[in-house]
């Protein structure tokens, strides 16, 4: 075992010492990860459906300064979506007004990416430096196929010509049209939520500047399976790194999430966005609110198609606690970091370190102060 760490780190920590640092703290907290976890690569039980909470964006944007009551609508609303981030961590919005119309043509485009030969898809593999490209993935009875981009045009348009080297335009037109639109929807959540929680609204100006999107299309085969019931896990439980998350879905069940111990499957709704808490807005509220812990489950019936965005921080961004979420009561739970930090630590969990090969799901544990 390396050399305990004797001084208490409050900072972010050089990538040099990352290693030795979270061996430490692995070493230390394995064992509680091991004990108040189910194994992972064991077949998960049938999950109950629940409902999430069901936000309407139409009264969300009330004003009130023209008619009082829609103003108490408003109000209400933003009642309703601060209960749904302190009680379940996520939530449905409808009435969204991202076009129907440009999530089916996205969903087209992304359907005939996956539908391209392998060896084509693979001109456009991500490596292992970077979060961007395409992605295969043998997983158990069927495999998950990946594609996420970042706000970098230059990026897209690279990963575009090697998939459509002859029609590239297209795909890269509905993709940007799609992520602008969701962008601007989630942003317009991300504040609501914020100034629902009571945070300082400087403080919330000041992450804006400092905010980059991810878009990312997960394509789930169908399992080689006659039982229906058969449950295998698609994508392990985690949590998002993000401020917040929104998915798009099909008609296909797969979502879970840990609600009170257990797992719940979340049915899709039709015309409804699912937004889920990311870790960094745990971070910023002080675990005031926390993130979703959630899951997919392999399809047995046919395939499904999934389209998440994520708000992240930009690379250099560094990530603390709102000074109005800390008092005697509630001492500081995190200690600040950056995002490349964050996602290198996540990198050493997902490949494992001294011998711990099953990652912890929650990567902000090991972002809580070192002590003596």
């Amino acid at each position: 075992m390396s050399s305990v760490i004797k001084a208490p780190v409050t900072g972010p920590i050089p990538s040099t010492l990352m290693p030795e640092i979270y061996d430490n703290r692995l070493h230390f907290e394995h064992q509680k990860i091991l004990e108040s976890e189910s194994d992972t690569t064991t077949p998960p039980s049938m999950s109950q459906y629940t409902e999430i909470p069901m936000l309407d964006m139409w009264e969300l944007r009330s004003s009130s300064s023209h008619h009082h009551h829609r103003g108490r609508t408003q109000q209400y609303a933003k009642e309703r979506l601060a209960r749904a981030c302190t009680e379940w961590g996520t939530f449905y919005v409808i009435n969204h007004g991202i076009p129907e119309e440009l999530i089916q043509r996205y969903q087209k485009l992304i359907l005939q990416l996956f539908s391209l030969p392998l060896e084509q898809k693979l001109q456009a593999e991500r490596n292992t430096n970077s979060i961007f490209g395409y992605e295969f993935r043998q997983n158990q009875k069927s495999p998950i196929e990946i594609f996420q981009v970042g706000d970098h045009e230059a990026i897209l348009h690279h990963y575009s010509r090697k998939l459509f080297p002859n029609s590239y335009t297209q795909f890269c037109d509905a993709l940007k049209e799609l992520k602008e639109a969701l962008c601007h929807l989630s942003l317009e959540i991300l504040e609501l939520v914020t100034e629902g929680l009571g945070m300082n609204m400087n403080n919330f100006d000041m992450y804006r500047r400092e905010i980059q999107g991810l878009i990312r299309s997960n394509f789930y085969h169908q399992m080689d399976s006659h039982d229906e019931k058969e449950q295998v896990l698609g994508l392990k439980p985690h949590m998002d790194g993000s401020f917040i998350s929104l998915l798009l879905q099909d008609d296909v069940a797969g979502l879970e999430i840990m609600k009170d111990g257990n797992w719940f499957c979340v049915k899709p709704k039709e015309n409804a966005i699912c937004f889920m808490i990311g870790d960094v807005l745990e971070v910023i509220t002080n675990g005031y609110i926390s993130s979703l812990q959630h899951r997919t489950i392999q399809p047995t019936m046919k395939p499904r198609l999934s389209i998440g965005y994520f708000l992240v921080p930009l690379d250099t961004c560094t990530i603390s606690i709102a000074p109005e979420f800390v008092d005697a009561k509630n001492p500081p739970l995190f200690r600040p970091f950056n995002w490349l930090e964050y996602l290198e630590l996540h990198r050493l969990l997902r490949t494992g370190l001294k011998g711990i090969s099953r990652p912890n799901p929650s990567t902000l544990l090991f972002f809580k102060p070192l002590e003596h």
